[in-house]
């Protein structure tokens, strides 16, 4: 319980003291309101003590997980014994020291709480609804510009699932591909191509503006087939090819991609890019701020992780 209590404090105090060297360095740079610098001061004090009652619960959920539920006992005489009232930690606290540790450290391996199955547990539920509520939070932790800085992190997040993918071919297949993120370019391009105004200048078929960006859920799964198709034409003449040499097909894959898309002007605009490009359409969902892009990216990382 004790190393629990530590455990969550100190986890606490880190968090606070990296979040207020942060609003320190907006403060000073005059991003931060001194309002909000006033919040963050109170934030470093409640933190550690938030942490300590968190992991005061995590430490009890993991005691209490020591003991699993008592069924009725052995033989027939199960139905006229009566149960035991006392509850787990009860019973725990009743065991000799001995039997106790022993017990403990099935789920408490070395008597360190953040490796025991509830106190994992609580911590996975707990870091799961930061992650969902995080855009509600940001403003709270770091004040204003919460668009740019969710922003940054469905940026980041790109590179996750393109750093899943690689983990396939590279970790499981044992495939040094280094030229990986050209088929990130070939599916980006697929919907730039396909969901702007470059479609219709391309096959003079004309959707109504206010429609189209409907069509970017059923391309997700399309642009990702374009690209599993590349991958074949790709693999196919290369299935032979192994270490050194696949590394130097893969990288002057990855080289020439980039290079197509800027030379073929006609199609894809060239050096200046695929312009007016649109946003996806879902119910309820304001795509003129960065929320949700940052669910969005959640939700293929999610994907991306259960399909690894």
């Amino acid at each position: 319980m004790s190393r629990a209590t530590a455990g969550g404090f100190w986890f606490g105090v880190a968090f606070a003291l990296v979040s207020l060297i942060t609003d320190l360095v907006f403060f000073f740079t005059g991003s931060l309101p001194p309002l909000l610098l006033i919040w963050a001061l109170i934030r470093t004090l409640i933190l550690p003590v938030a942490g300590y009652f968190l992991g005061r619960l995590a430490g009890v959920i993991a005691l209490r997980r020591v003991l699993p539920a008592k069924e009725n006992s052995n033989g027939g005489n199960d139905a006229n014994r009566v149960r035991n009232p006392a509850s787990k930690l009860q019973q725990l606290e009743a065991l000799s020291t001995t039997r106790a540790l022993e017990e403990a450290k099935d789920l408490v391996p070395n008597d360190l709480p953040l490796r025991s199955t509830g106190a994992q547990r609580f911590y996975l539920i707990l870091l799961v609804a930061f992650v969902l509520f995080y855009p509600v939070l940001d403003p709270f932790l770091f004040g204003s510009g919460t668009d740019g800085r969710l922003a940054g992190y469905g940026d980041a997040g790109y590179y996750v699932i393109l750093a899943l993918g690689l983990n396939i071919v590279v970790g499981f297949a044992g495939l040094l591909d280094l030229g990986y993120v050209a088929f990130f370019a070939i599916g980006s391009y697929a919907w730039g191509m396909v969901g702007s105004n470059q479609f219709g200048i391309l096959t003079g078929v004309h959707v109504n503006p206010q429609l189209w960006p409907w069509f970017f859920w059923p391309m997700l799964l399309g642009a990702a087939l374009i690209a599993a198709l590349w991958g074949v034409l790709l693999g196919a003449p290369t299935l032979r090819l192994r270490g050194d040499y696949l590394a130097i097909v893969t990288l002057g894959f990855g080289e020439i991609v980039p290079i197509v898309f800027l030379e073929l002007d006609k199609y894809t605009n060239g050096t200046n890019g695929i312009v007016g490009v649109y946003p996806p359409a879902f119910p309820g969902a304001d795509w003129t701020t960065s929320t949700p892009y940052y669910y969005l990216i959640l939700a293929l990382i999610v994907f991306s992780i259960f399909a690894n």
